[in-house]
């Protein structure tokens, strides 16, 4: 037994007439705006999107740095002098802060330290102010 799958003619008839009511001539226009503003809406949620999972993306970056800077013993303070553009630039950007800044203290060690020689006459004395005056304790 073959059974008829297509609606009725009466069915067909009131989709057609319901097609033929929003695809009048005047209906277009409203259509064409409804589905400007649909697509305005989907761009505006997509962009809200992306931003937002931009700044997701850079506070897990700082986050990284931050661990990265406390594991050198390094400032937090430095955090804004580093490129968060990705997760390789910033232990780039850490590698290169912590060399610059072990090198700068290194030199300003031993420019303390030279100073610090013991002369003749009292070395135990000197050498006393001189590491006094190196932590700063002056006056002792």
């Amino acid at each position: 037994m073959e059974e008829n799958l297509s609606p009725p003619p009466e069915e067909i008839k009131d989709i057609v007439d319901a097609l033929d009511e929003v695809l009048e001539p005047d209906a277009l226009p409203n259509m064409q705006t409804i589905l400007t503003a649909q697509a305005l809406a989907i761009e505006a949620r997509d962009r809200a999107l992306r931003e937002r999972e931009e700044a997701l993306h850079r506070r897990e970056l700082a986050a990284e740095a931050l661990t990265l800077l406390e594991e050198k013993g390094l400032p937090r303070a430095l955090l804004p002098v580093l490129n968060l553009a990705d997760s390789d630039t910033v232990r780039q950007g850490v590698a290169q802060i912590e060399a610059a800044f072990r090198t700068a203290m290194r030199e300003n060690f031993l420019s303390l330290v030279a100073g610090l020689a013991p002369k003749a006459g009292n070395p135990a004395g000197d050498a006393q102010r001189s590491i006094s005056t190196l932590f700063g304790n002056k006056g002792e």
